[in-house]
């Protein structure tokens, strides 16, 4: 992929740099607009076209609108997480750049947050783009692995995000992604879990629907961040107390069948505290409240194929038919769901 600087060398002058932003995506959305009876754009598809073109006032105005309790998705998912999945998408698009590529865009988004100091999302940006880097130098090794120069880079501007959130703590305060990157900020300089705790209590209470929030909170508990299982399970079963009113038991279904994908994968039910009754419990939950949501009922086939209940993976087998969501259902998806279906026929 070009870089920014390759395409559009000037990008050093804040003027040009917004007045040119990503341009040579122009083939790639013209393309998508000539096509025929072409489907509207999905949210993060936008997220991420705004933030390629460097186009912050539709960047800002997107935010707004889907920003905040109650605004959530077919599968109960609160839409600022769909959001940052769009912007996640551009900033981690470095791929053959070096440095060069998050040196630009640093550039650009401190250029958005000094010239707009009361915008949580200008001051996000520019945060993840400081933790981007950060993860660049890094890697995603054992800490073994990574040369000593680096991780004091990764250190270094962990840090500056760090600082960066700090010194806005009065912006973002009431934005719920602001607490989010100071998550995944706090996780890097391991931070202690209570201290990671008190920061998502601040966020969720600016956005309670923000379970991208638990999501962070539950890396951190995980065995490859020095956690183990007792730690996970204390952690989801502290989300489902504080959501239970709003949402059952429906976080104890998430959060560990996100806990399978990060860590345990179809070892769930051996290596760590999940118990499957309360897990189909959560589905249950789940569904009732978003019946119609597709990738929920995959992931409820899926988890109940690792959990061996043929009942319960027949009856979700049903719903989702021969087209399953992939995203859905693990590492090595279409083996894992062709094996599952033979699961279920099997007598």
């Amino acid at each position: 992929m070009e870089t920014l600087v390759n395409v559009c060398p000037w990008l050093r002058d804040g003027f040009w740099r917004t007045a040119c932003g990503l341009a040579f995506a122009f083939a790639t959305v013209s393309a998508f607009a000539q096509a025929p009876a072409a489907p509207a754009p999905t949210l993060d598809d936008q997220a991420a076209t705004h933030l390629w073109w460097g186009d912050f006032e539709a960047l800002e105005k997107l935010r707004r609108e889907i920003d905040g309790p109650g605004k959530r998705d077919a599968n109960g998912l609160a839409l600022i997480q769909t959001f940052r999945s769009g912007v996640g998408r551009v900033i981690a698009d470095q791929e053959g750049s070096g440095d060069r590529y998050l040196i630009e865009l640093d550039a650009l988004t401190l250029q958005w947050a000094t010239e707009r100091p009361m915008s949580p999302l200008a001051h996000v940006l520019h945060a993840r783009t400081l933790a981007a880097r950060a993860w660049a130098y890094r890697g995603d090794g054992f800490a073994n692995t990574v040369a000593p120069e680096n991780l004091k880079l990764f250190r270094l501007y962990l840090e500056r995000a760090a600082q960066h959130l700090s010194s806005v703590d009065a912006v973002i305060q009431g934005d719920s992604s602001g607490h989010r990157e100071l998550l995944v900020v706090a996780r890097g300089l391991s931070l202690d879990l209570e201290q990671q705790w008190r920061i998502a209590e601040r966020g969720l209470r600016a956005n309670p629907d923000d379970i991208g929030l638990w999501s962070q909170l539950l890396t951190a508990t995980l065995p490859k961040w020095l956690g183990d299982a007792d730690e996970v399970d204390r952690l989801i079963k502290r989300a489902v107390q504080a959501t239970r009113a709003q949402r059952g038991e429906d976080l104890y279904a998430r959060l560990y069948a996100d806990a399978a994908d990060e860590e345990f994968s179809r070892g769930l039910f051996e290596d760590s505290r999940a118990d499957w009754t309360r897990m189909k419990k959560g589905f249950r939950d789940m569904l009732e409240r978003w019946p119609s949501s597709a990738y929920n009922w995959n992931r409820f086939a899926y988890m109940a194929c690792l959990a061996q209940d043929r009942e319960a993976l027949s009856e979700a087998l049903d719903k989702v038919g021969d087209k399953p969501q992939l995203g859905a259902w693990g590492s090595n998806a279409r083996r894992t769901f062709e094996g599952c279906q033979k699961l279920a026929r099997r007598t």
